[in-house]
């Protein structure tokens, strides 16, 4: 928006280092990424006022990239090494990111080390044919040929890079168990949120789920027995 080009590539690999705030830095007023519309607009105001608001758009410009810096994690070690599951970039990242995780992972450590590394070396050598498949179907597939590498790639996939399937856990918790539903049992619960989970995973909907007739029967049976149950309780207290 308003960096200039040769600067923005001399610091291509590490942006937060830019010195962002300073004007020889940044392209001039004419360059700047405004709209079209303002553009318009400023021809009708003075000199003096189209400084002024260019000289605010470069602050905004300037806080809001500062905001990012201080805010999100480009120095994260974990985000870093993790590049080396891009299939795409195999041929620029190098084994360190691998020996990374399997030091910093407990689960990863019973691999054999040389054989992943014998690995990684011949998955950098092969050829691979582009796909349109997602990265987690790529690293299954590659398992077939590399299975000590493509375990440890998967690996690194799983790793949460934000806190949305969290959050995503969260809502969908607080749909299921609600004040109308506030005697559902923990274990029901977990046992949906598990259903939910694999509904997903295999690119489903749970609307769009057709069930058996004898899964239907036994549903209606629990539910008679469980509501009976209850009514027998009820009147046994009012009894007492």
């Amino acid at each position: 928006m308003y960096i200039l080009p040769e600067v923005m590539q001399k610091y291509a690999d590490n942006l937060h280092l830019l010195l962002y705030h300073k004007k020889d830095n940044q392209r001039l007023d004419k360059d700047l990424f405004i709209g079209t519309k303002t553009k318009i607009q400023l021809k009708e105001v003075s000199k003096e006022a189209r400084a002024e608001f260019f000289k605010a758009v470069r602050t905004y410009y300037s806080k809001a990239v500062g905001y990012m810096i201080d805010k999100f994690p480009y120095s994260d070690e974990v985000l870093k090494h993790a590049e080396v599951a891009n299939v795409a970039k195999r041929d620029s990242v190098t084994f360190d990111s691998l020996e990374f995780f399997v030091q910093r992972f407990n689960v990863l450590k019973p691999v054999d080390i040389d054989k992943l590394h014998a690995e990684f070396l011949s998955y950098q050598c092969t050829q691979l044919t582009p796909t349109e498949v997602s990265i987690d179907e790529v690293w299954h597939n590659l398992g077939k040929e590399f299975p000590v590498l493509a375990k440890v790639m998967k690996g690194i996939l799983t790793i949460f890079h934000s806190n949305s399937d969290c959050e995503r856990l969260f809502s969908f918790v607080t749909k299921t168990k609600t004040k109308f539903r506030a005697s559902m049992s923990q274990a029901t619960l977990a046992n949906l949120v598990m259903h939910k989970q694999q509904v997903r995973a295999t690119k489903n909907v749970c609307y769009a789920q057709t069930h058996s007739n004898d899964l239907l029967k036994k549903c209606k049976s629990v539910t008679y027995i469980s509501l009976k149950k209850k009514n027998e309780s009820c009147i046994l207290l009012i009894i007492k």
